[in-house]
Parts: structure tokens; C-alpha cells; sequence
């Protein structure tokens, strides 16, 4: 019994993280796995290894192809699709594997190959719905995504997040700094606008509570995270590079907010449910985010923050709010904490995924 991920993303990246997450926890239950990331065969840092040229592609999956080649029973697990899909597709073809598919945003408006004019006009979506229908079974983050899939599949399983709960340690850790914490990837012109929004909504409200110990945090790197390191944008305004993933609790436990702005009303953002929301929530923090699609509805649902439109002056006004009121602070923080905790943790994400599995192998 042996289960495959493929990903095109390195370990940190949270596409992979999602299948490192379900792979360990299988392994843990008796079953075989193995994490295949393209990432693996390209020597460039790890937040540039989503730009590689169409030839990369092509070689990357003809290595990949033979690295599979005599796995004839194995159970494939595609995280999300691109050209990543293509050398499990092939030996599906051959020996008739199993296939999961797990699509955690809307990304199906792009392309598959970018360059090369043979193909640049096959998008995404028709190669997803392509997978869907010849595939055992689906995994989405989101009911909106759900929905879509429901269109082409009657399996369909809602894994909204793959964290693990953070330890007492984390949660008890004192700061006496008030921090406001942005994390992501910056690749898009939309990253960088939901980026600027936040510094200009927390510089006013520095000029309103007037104290020294209050910082916002941009966590991050990319293509585009080089523009916004060499803009001065205040001195309370902390821009930082990426940190490991096995540090990233650490780093959390000593924040106060995390900040999840939207600003685009996108498929993207209305399909999805961003990863660093469930990472605030497992370390016991809350969070202000637009009140924008499956996000937004989450947050106001569970009572685990402020869901706000997108308006500046309410940003601020919601930042004074959590800034003067601990209480109301802790209680938000508490809610998200329980529910990580008691609904959507790890072990119960994997006990699904397992539960998926063990129907294959019964109806084999």
C-alpha cells in the first residue's frame, strides 16, 4: 500500500506543506508514501521556483516519469494541477492508478505551459476537469470549490486545512511589543496592493494610539518583495524575509493579529481560504481580514476575528478596537484556537484522507 504526492512547490510553500502534512500522518497509520516535488530538480531558492521556462518543465517530468515508471499499484495524489500532473497522468494511462486530486484555490484561469505556442492555450481548468472526471476521488479548502468540483465528481471531501495545533509553550509566550503580522508570498501585482492597503491603514493608526512598542510585520519574499524591502514605508513598519517553516510558530507566538487583506474580488480569493488564516488560529491568535468570499464568511461564522470591507477607516477602527480591549482580544483568539483544535485538526484531516484510501483498496 503505498500513496505518491506530487507538488510543484518546495517543503515551505504551503501547496507541499499540504502534502509533507499527509504524508507524515499516513506514514504514521502503516502506509507507504513518498513527496515528489519539481522543486527537487531545480538549483534556485525556493520562493523562485515557480518561474521556470516550459523546456524545465518538459525534463522535469520526463525524470519524474522514470522515477514512476513500476509504480503500478500506487495511489497518486495531485496537489492542485499544472505541468506536475503530467508524468502521473502518463502512467496512470498505462497501469490504471488511482488518482486524488486536491485543489486548495482558484488558479484555473492559467496556463499549463506558458511559452511554448503548441500548448499555451491549454488552460488549467480544462486539464482539472479533465483529472476530475478520471479520478477516484477530490479534496478542496473550500465549499465554493466544492460546489465547482460537484459539477464533474460525487466524491468530493472537505480538508480545509492541514496545521497542527501549537503547544502550550507557543501559546503561553509573553511579548510586551503589539505586533500586527502579514505573511505571504509576493508575486502579484494583487500581493502587493493588499500589502500597501495594510502599511497605510497601520501607519494611521500609529498616529492614533501614539506608542512606540507597535509594529506591523511583512513576512515574506518573491519576485516583487525586493520593490517593497527598499521603500521606506515607517519606522514601525518591519519588513522581513521568509523564515523556515519548522520557525514559523515561534515567530507567531510572539504576534498579536494577523492581518489577511483581499482586496481584489477575485475566483481566487471567493474560492479559497487562505493557509495563514488556519496558521493565526492554530497559535491561538486573531485575525482581521476582507470580508470577501469563503474568508470572510469563515472568520464571521466562527467568531474568530473581523471580517471588514474594505475600507480603511474601518481597518483602523478594528485595530483600535483590539489594541484597547484584551479581553475582547483574547476571546477571538481563544474561539479560532478551539476551533483548530476540536474540528479541524490535523489528526482528523488525515483520518479522512486514510478513510479515502482504505475505500480504494475495499473496492479494488
Amino acid at each position: 500500500m503505498k500513496v505518491i504526492f506530487f507538488t510543484t512547490e518546495s517543503s515551505n510553500l504551503p501547496g507541499a506543506r499540504r502534502c509533507y502534512a499527509f504524508s507524515k500522518g499516513l506514514a504514521k497509520k502503516g502506509i507507504k508514501t513518498e513527496v515528489i516535488s519539481c522543486a527537487e530538480y531545480l538549483n534556485t531558492s525556493s520562493l523562485k521556483k515557480l518561474y521556470i521556462n516550459d523546456i524545465k518543465k518538459i525534463l522535469i517530468q520526463i525524470k519524474i516519469y522514470k522515477r514512476i515508471f513500476k509504480e503500478k499499484d500506487t495511489i497518486f495524489y495531485l496537489q492542485r494541477v499544472n505541468y506536475h500532473c503530467l508524468a502521473p497522468l502518463l502512467i496512470k494511462k498505462l497501469y490504471g492508478n488511482k488518482i486524488i486530486l486536491d485543489i486548495d484555490d482558484w488558479s484555473l484561469d492559467a496556463n499549463v505551459f506558458r511559452g511554448l505556442s503548441l500548448f499555451n492555450k491549454y488552460k488549467i481548468k480544462n486539464l482539472t476537469v479533465s483529472i476530475i472526471n478520471n479520478c477516484f476521488a477530490c479534496i478542496t479548502i473550500s465549499k465554493k470549490l466544492e460546489k465547482f468540483i460537484r459539477q464533474y465528481s460525487k466524491k468530493v471531501f472537505y480538508i480545509p486545512v492541514l496545521t497542527e495545533v501549537a503547544k502550550d509553550t507557543f501559546i503561553a509566550k509573553k511579548n510586551n511589543d503589539f505586533v500586527f503580522s502579514w505573511i505571504g508570498t509576493v508575486y502579484r501585482e494583487d500581493d502587493l496592493e493588499n500589502i500597501k492597503f495594510i502599511i497605510g491603514a497601520f501607519n494611521e493608526f500609529m498616529g492614533i494610539v501614539k506608542k512606540k512598542n507597535m509594529y506591523l510585520d511583512i513576512l515574506g519574499g518573491g519576485p516583487l518583495f525586493d520593490k517593497l524591502k527598499k521603500v521606506n514605508h515607517g519606522e514601525n513598519v518591519r519588513i522581513k524575509d521568509w523564515i523556515d517553516q519548522l520557525k514559523i510558530n515561534d515567530y507567531l507566538s510572539k504576534i498579536k493579529v494577523g492581518l489577511i487583506p483581499l482586496m481584489q474580488d477575485s475566483y481566487y480569493n471567493k474560492y479559497k481560504i487562505p493557509t495563514k488564516l488556519f496558521d493565526y488560529m492554530a497559535i491561538n491568535k486573531a485575525v482581521i481580514t476582507s470580508d470577501i468570499g469563503e474568508t470572510g464568511f469563515f472568520v464571521n461564522k466562527n467568531k474568530c476575528g473581523f471580517a471588514l470591507p474594505n475600507i480603511k477607516k474601518t481597518w483602523i477602527d478594528h485595530m483600535c478596537l483590539m489594541y484597547n480591549d484584551p479581553k475582547l482580544l483574547k476571546g477571538l483568539s481563544d474561539n479560532g484556537y478551539k476551533l483548530i483544535k476540536d474540528k479541524y485538526s490535523l489528526n482528523k484531516s488525515v483520518n479522512t484522507l486514510y478513510n479515502i484510501i482504505m475505500d480504494i483498496y475495499d473496492n479494488n
